[in-house]
């Protein structure tokens, strides 16, 4: 038997940067505290995202993609099938999927609550069927009693807490934490005019203290949004925001916008329908949804193996949602007094070509009317992946985060792929251009071939998202990449194994002291029978310019059939073979 610890790239971070009047370093931090040592999923989260109390600037909350709650690393599903879990494809069923985290220090530590929920923690990996049953969880509260799991793409923002009066911020603040929801069985959820099989969701706390993270009672129940969803709507990629100026005409209103992918085409003319909803009472109901633009995704390199847009190379990560458009407002909050309304907008563009993606940023001065030419601000040799811009709510400094790949576009995956996070700051000149800007922070790198979505093993995952917040002393952003931490690795192989290319027996256990720099070999939870004449792999592609039979190779490596795997001992399910 195989086993892989690893811990390489997928860890959340936040980065950290005071504003030059506060002269200090910035620094990092772990957000994903919660995550279990030594097993996988082990610091398996992605899609971050992250918001600030404009009341309380040092309260911050963050939420992301999460499966600390999922099963150790399935070993049936993983070298018979590429998966982690089952059902194949999907993960533990009514499991939930999104992380809640909270930071009362302005980002420098953080908390991941316990809460009662549905989990696949104590299930034996060498033991299947897998049963979840209720017990504590580290991701969003109440779901399950809800009859649902939190599934993906969480959103969070800080607003004024509703009263008698309206709201007010004397009334406390509200969280809001948006995500993808699905029934406890992955079928269509069939309630109060919902045909479909997800729906999106929007929960609440208020006035969040460390003491009240911890209390689940303080927590409100999903609400749907919108309330009427069709079977052949495929909702997705929601963020939520909250009109937290007082001199806002619309204070207190709650924002969630989303696509509806109307037609599931496979990459050939992908519609998507962008919707806003809105809440004018704290979350509780929603306005039917308005398009704003139609839009069509454009590609121009899609993986043969998991038919998507892939930026670092082959089996790579998604890069589909990489020019879509992030915004903020220096609106003054909490109180409006010193807005100047300026927005800025950041993405990723790749109008240079490939290997040489950047981010770029525009802004307006006179409320989204016209706008700057787009500028590079990128670091020079960083192929930007993912970015996110913040303005401080007056309007003084501007803060962007970005996710990158440090090396070319890779046809094969025996190739080291760095990934890093970045924050970037500028000061604002008196026409409202950013200027000067300034690295606050380059995160260490890891390699993005030891990254996963966890339902599926074979190819890499980062996400979509990064998210980066505004005070008027301080700006942050999150993105998913490596801390200086400590991870190891244990391979126990038998003696007629090989690694790529390496002798039998090279790997045993291996400890790395904090800070080490090395990255994780391109082999995750792996069964490798390298026989040299076959170069099978059990649950992952074996390297490099060797192409994946992935539906073929289910049929004839099984027992009993003819593919190059067929002999070995654990019914690979995947083969590796030249083209």
């Amino acid at each position: 038997m195989k086993k892989l610890s690893i811990a390489a790239a997928p860890f959340l971070f936040v980065a950290l940067a005071v504003t030059p009047a506060q002269a200090a370093s910035p620094t990092s931090a772990l957000v994903s505290v919660g995550s279990p040592q030594g097993i996988h999923p082990e610091n398996a989260q992605n899609e971050p995202a992250l918001a600030v109390d404009a009341s309380r600037p040092a309260v911050l909350a963050a939420g992301a993609n999460e499966l600390v709650d999922m099963q150790p690393c399935s070993q049936l599903a993983s070298t018979e099938h590429g998966a982690c879990s089952f059902p194949l494809g999907t993960f533990n069923l009514g499991v939930g999927l999104t992380g809640v985290y909270f930071s009362f220090d302005s980002g420098q530590t953080w908390v991941q609550p316990t809460y009662q929920g549905l989990t696949a923690v104590n299930c034996d990996p060498t033991v299947e069927p897998c049963t979840p049953e209720v017990g504590p969880i580290h991701t969003a509260p109440n779901f399950y009693e809800n009859g649902l799991r939190s599934r993906s793409d969480p959103g969070v923002a800080f607003g004024p807490a509703p009263g008698n009066g309206g709201f007010s911020w004397s009334n406390g603040s509200r969280l809001y934490f948006s995500t993808i929801a699905t029934n406890l069985t992955d079928t269509p959820i069939d309630r109060s005019g919902i045909k479909s099989n997800f729906a999106l969701t929007v929960s609440h706390i208020d006035d969040v203290t460390a003491e009240r993270v911890q209390d689940q009672a303080n927590w409100s129940r999903p609400y749907f949004v919108p309330a009427k969803i069709s079977p052949t709507a495929g909702l997705d990629k929601e963020q939520i925001w909250a009109d937290n100026a007082a001199s806002s005409p619309f204070f207190g209103n709650v924002y969630v916008c989303y696509s509806d992918f109307h037609s599931f085409s496979r990459g050939n003319n992908f519609p998507l329908f962008p919707n806003v909803a809105v809440s004018f009472d704290g979350g509780h109901t929603w306005t039917p949804p308005r398009d704003v633009v139609t839009m069509n995704d454009m590609c121009f390199r899609v993986d043969s193996l998991n038919g998507r847009c892939v930026e670092d190379g082959n089996a790579g990560a998604r890069s589909d949602l990489a020019a879509m458009p992030s915004v903020d407002i220096a609106n003054g909050a909490p109180t409006g007094t010193d807005a100047t309304n300026e927005i800025v907008d950041a993405w990723s563009d790749g109008r240079f070509g490939l290997n040489d993606e950047r981010t770029l940023l525009s802004y307006s001065t006179d409320g989204g009317g016209t706008w700057s030419a787009p500028t590079s601000i990128s670091v020079a040799g960083d192929r930007s992946a993912y970015s996110a811009p913040a303005i401080s709510p007056d309007g003084t400094h501007v803060y962007v985060t970005y996710m990158a790949y440090g090396e070319p576009f890779r046809t094969t995956t025996a190739d080291p792929r760095p990934e890093h996070g970045v924050l970037l700051g500028a000061g604002v000149d008196a026409n409202g251009a950013p200027t000067g800007w300034t690295t606050l922070y380059a995160g260490l790198s890891g390699d993005a071939r030891g990254t996963s979505q966890g339902r599926i093993l074979y190819n890499e995952f980062l996400g979509d998202y990064v998210y980066a917040i505004a005070t008027r002393t301080y700006g942050a952003g999150v993105a998913a990449g490596r801390l200086p931490v400590r991870f190891r690795e244990q391979r126990h192989l038998r003696g007629n194994d090989r690694v790529a290319g390496r002798p039998a027996g090279a790997f045993r256990t291996v400890a790395s002291a904090r800070g080490d720099p090395r990255h994780q070999t391109p082999f995750r939870y792996a069964t490798v029978s390298a026989r040299p004449s076959s170069r099978c792999v059990h649950g992952f592609h074996a390297s490099a310019d060797e192409a994946i039979e992935m539906s073929s190779a289910l049929l004839r490596s099984s027992p009993g059939g003819n593919g190059p795997c067929s002999g070995s001992p654990s019914n690979p399910t995947m083969s590796a073979r030249r083209r």
